[in-house]
């Protein structure tokens, strides 16, 4: 992002722009839309008002159109201006930046739903960290954005990797050709990828400016070169990135060629070990002088070189293989126009059997340090993977992403896999992982069960899809793995339309039982961890009691917490809101909220192994959130007073945050001295953080005991607490 457009931005908005924005442009994509929700005068200096602010880059100014929904209200967000600013595609396309700034919203929305070129976007807002009150909506469509492209050739020798360059080599070849060219200086970075990059020496006084020619051919001359930094170099990183400042400006539609000196000492630069990697050339000027920084760069040309083939790599690939990407040589010796393809990525084999994607095994070798990603097209079925898919993947997850599904499969899973056959049926075997769309009648049918089993109202929210994980071997046998040791995470496109308070991801059985698994809205989809794998769905699960009217003061507390299956009925058609909770009860509502697990059984004498809440009983005790009446008993069944209520509330926040919560002397209640003495900090630290406000005589009543509609609305305050 260029300091130009940096400027025209919000300040909190630029500062998450700059963290989120930046690191895109060096792995050469951008975000196409982002959006950030700010409360009057809370964050930014002199905003007066509730804001959202944000960008959307397109091609076409007049397609795209933003709609913010707010519970079952939707209000029209209009844009400040359309302009644009410097960035094009890999044809030179212009792409135009759409700049919101909208104070209509007096809250947040719960969602964004973002029409462009076409398409509609879904984003849900995420609370922002470390800033109560703020949403960010963000997506995850990007497109190759950048500056003006130019032509150019890369001309560093392929043939070996990890060994110097020699003295003399040729790096790139390039030819500028922006309209408004300064062409003071450039960088170049060298072959990159998400794993490995080439080095530069960084050795006092091993690079100096004498160690590089900059030969204008069109003149058949030097351009002089005042300075060479080694960018990174100063931070301890070394990226392999080589920054020129240049005494002669370079001239528009002059050919340029990069070379090391034949003076260099040929240990200047180390190329990358055997692979696939990406290189580029940027042309501009120092916005704020010399030495650089990043963000002061003005780039106004620049080329990408992608898909260069490093050493000796095993390539399986449809086109052939080989290719090094747009603006390589072709052969003839002179400059090749850059052509678009896609970034160094594992490249999974299509073979004509539709649904079904064949991964090879060099298309594994090229992941990131924490995972392998691999993409498959729309609609795909079955993704079949080597048997040595855990040999090559090693400790890394691998991860199957699809537009509407994403699959992170862990390594000890691939190696439980492996396990499921002798060594002898491996040798030709394959892993096979399917995720097959139920039909919209068996969606139908599963629903309608479900629904007569939970009585609730059930919708779903996208697909509902049947995963299998298997291995084949080379005789067409089939062998499952059904559990996991490892939980698998599952990431599922959720509809814009659903109400994210009310979603979940589900397991469902064939006769319509539900497991909740849970989830957590990242993104327009929902995530979480499975442990073993059948029919999966996101539902908005929408619970009704006849006791508890949408009037109702807790029946929001209670529908939420339904649906995230923390509390239940007294049975389907009654919730009993003014029933009375005991200790066992409310125990269980932390432990379900904060999802605690129990490492031993309940030590306490009278707590039974067999309760329903022994389990809950004994994670509350572990995590330090509950006590017992002496120290033997917990005196499950007995009812829990508000007094002890406001401790376990407290507690469980400290618990949540991992800091302790201050007590006040802001809770001026009448009868707060008929409290016990271990209580009332407690009491006065729930009060404090907005959690209780007493009764409305303006006592507490700390002896007296909780309901169940109180119980509820104290627990979805906690997990609604920043």
């Amino acid at each position: 992002m260029t300091p130009r457009l940096l400027r025209k931005t919000s300040v909190l908005l630029l500062v998450s722009l700059v963290v989120t924005m930046l690191a895109p442009i060096a792995a050469y994509a951008t975000s196409l839309m982002y959006f950030i929700y700010t409360p009057a005068s809370k964050y930014v200096y002199g905003q007066d008002d509730n804001r959202l602010s944000g960008y959307v880059y397109t091609k076409d100014p007049g397609s795209v159109s933003v709609r913010a929904s707010k519970g079952g209200t939707v209000t029209d967000v209009t844009y400040k201006e359309a302009y644009h600013w410097y960035w094009y595609d890999d044809n030179n396309t212009p792409y135009y930046n759409v700049d919101y700034n909208f104070t209509d919203l007096q809250e947040a929305p719960d969602s964004l739903s973002v029409l462009l070129e076409g398409k509609t976007y879904n984003l849900m807002g995420i609370p922002y960290p470390g800033y109560s009150g703020t949403y960010m909506y963000k997506s995850s469509a990007s497109a190759n954005l950048g500056s003006y492209r130019m032509q150019g050739e890369y001309r560093i020798s392929t043939v070996t990797a990890a060994t110097y360059l020699p003295a003399g080599s040729e790096i790139v070849r390039f030819k500028p050709n922006s309209s408004d060219l300064n062409g003071e200086g450039f960088i170049i970075n060298l072959p990159y990828n998400d794993s490995a990059n080439a080095t530069i020496n960084e050795d006092p006084g091993a690079i100096t400016t004498g160690d590089f020619e900059i030969i204008d051919e069109t003149l058949s001359s030097e351009t002089v070169t005042s300075a060479v930094y080694l960018y990174g170099l100063a931070s301890s990183s070394n990226s392999g990135e080589l920054a020129f400042n240049l005494k002669t400006k370079l001239i528009k539609d002059h050919q340029y060629l990069v070379k090391l000196s034949s003076k260099s000492s040929g240990n200047e630069i180390m190329l990358p070990p055997d692979g696939i990697y990406t290189a580029s050339v940027r042309v501009g000027f120092w916005g704020s002088g010399w030495p650089p920084r990043s963000y002061d760069f003005e780039d106004q040309n620049s080329i990408y070189f992608r898909n260069l083939i490093i050493g000796n790599p095993v390539v399986d690939s449809p086109s052939g293989g080989g290719d090094s990407g747009g603006g390589s040589d072709n052969g003839s010796g002179t400059p090749a126009s850059p052509s678009p393809s896609p970034s160094p990525s594992p490249s999974p084999v299509t073979p004509s059997e539709p649904g079904k994607v064949i991964v090879n095994e060099e298309s594994l070798k090229n992941g990131a340090k924490d995972k392998v990603a691999v993409d498959i097209a729309d609609g795909s079925k079955q993704v079949l993977l080597p048997a040595k898919a855990a040999e090559i993947v090693g400790d890394r997850n691998l991860e199957i992403k699809g537009d509407k599904l994403t699959v992170a499969i862990p390594p000890g899973i691939l190696k439980k896999l492996q396990g499921l056959v002798s060594a002898d049926q491996l040798a030709g075997a394959q892993f096979s992982l399917s995720m097959d769309p139920v039909s919209e009648a068996d969606k139908t049918n599963l629903l309608d069960k479900a629904k007569g089993k939970s009585n609730a109202k059930l919708k779903a929210a996208g697909e509902v899809y049947e995963f299998k994980l298997s291995v084949i071997t080379a005789d067409g046998k089939t062998t499952s793995l059904s559990q996991f040791d490892q939980p698998l995470t599952l990431r599922l496109k959720v509809n814009g339309n659903a109400n994210p308070a009310l979603l979940g991801i589900y397991y469902i059985a064939d006769d319509g039982t539900l497991e909740y698994v849970g989830g957590e809205l990242v993104d327009g989809e929902i995530v979480a961890q499975v442990s073993h794998f059948s029919k999966y769905a996101v539902l908005e699960y929408d619970k009704t009691f006849d006791d508890v009217s949408d009037q109702f003061w807790a029946s929001k507390a209670i529908k939420e917490l339904s649906a995230k299956h923390i509390i239940s009925g007294e049975s389907d058609r009654k919730f009993a809101p003014q029933k009375q909770m005991t200790r066992a009860e409310f125990a269980a509502l932390i432990a379900r909220a904060l999802g605690l697990k129990a490492g031993k059984a309940a030590t306490f004498t009278d707590v039974d192994s067999r309760n329903v809440h022994a389990e809950a009983i004994a994670a509350a005790s572990e995590a330090g959130i509950i006590h017992g009446r002496d120290e033997h008993t917990f005196a499950p069944n007995d009812r829990i007073t508000r007094e002890e209520m406001a401790t376990m509330i407290v507690k469980a926040y400290e618990y949540k945050y991992g800091k302790s919560v201050p007590s006040t002397a802001t809770a001026s209640y009448a009868d707060l001295q008929s409290a016990e003495e271990w209580a009332k900090p407690y009491i006065e630290s729930a009060t404090g953080i907005g959690f209780v406000k007493g009764r409305s005589n303006g006592t507490f009543a700390p002896k007296q005991y909780m309901t169940r509609a109180e119980g509820a609305q104290i627990i979805y305050q906690l997990l609604k607490s920043k």
